[in-house]
């Protein structure tokens, strides 16, 4: 006996995205729309700086040309970041933002969460969650822990008393000063 699944709309848009995104592996990624993809952001990037790729905007429906898009970005601390060039216009259902910047940073170890509005009739809204973290120094090696071992401005725990070897041991006995609660023999 052989079931057959009934074809819908949902269904539909699933095998487009599917087959959009195995066209371009790792350049486009869901968004909480079903007829809606755009550029994968890098995972953090430097405020008021050029992405590394241009961001595109896909529309899987049918959007007529000239369909005004708009990117707006927030996080529980930034509720709306600034953003630069955040319009863009709908052709041949992609549009492409042109130098598109986050100013507004999104805060220690926050991301944004991007809102795609596209202005179509009904409008369409989708939500690119944790899309990109956004600082003033962007992206920099991570701080390893044998690198700068020696110092740390609140390091506690055994450490050697760095002038140990300068130190004439027979003449510890006599030091001038006692420590509170200290036995001298």
């Amino acid at each position: 006996m052989r079931t057959t699944q009934e074809v819908t709309a949902e269904l539909l848009a699933e095998r487009a995205v599917e087959s959009l995104l195995a066209e371009h592996p790792g350049e486009l990624v869901r968004t909480g729309s079903p007829h809606v993809v755009c550029t994968v952001l890098p995972n953090h990037w430097r405020s008021n700086k050029t992405l590394p790729v241009g961001f595109k905007v896909v529309a899987l429906g049918e959007v007529m040309d000239g369909t005004v898009v708009t990117v707006r970005a927030g996080n529980d601390e930034n509720y709306c970041a600034e953003l630069r060039n955040s319009t863009a216009v709908m052709k041949n259902q992609v549009a492409k933002f042109n130098d598109l910047r986050f100013v507004g940073r999104s805060g220690r170890g926050k991301s944004f969460t991007l809102s795609i509005i596209v202005n179509s009739c009904p409008p369409q809204i989708a939500t690119y969650n944790k899309a990109i973290k956004v600082t003033v120094d962007g992206p920099r090696e991570p701080r390893s822990k044998t690198r700068h071992q020696s110092f740390h401005p609140f390091h506690f725990g055994p450490r050697p008393f760095p002038f140990h070897s300068a130190i004439d041991h027979q003449r510890t006995d006599s030091i001038p000063f006692k420590l509170a609660g200290c036995k001298v023999n």
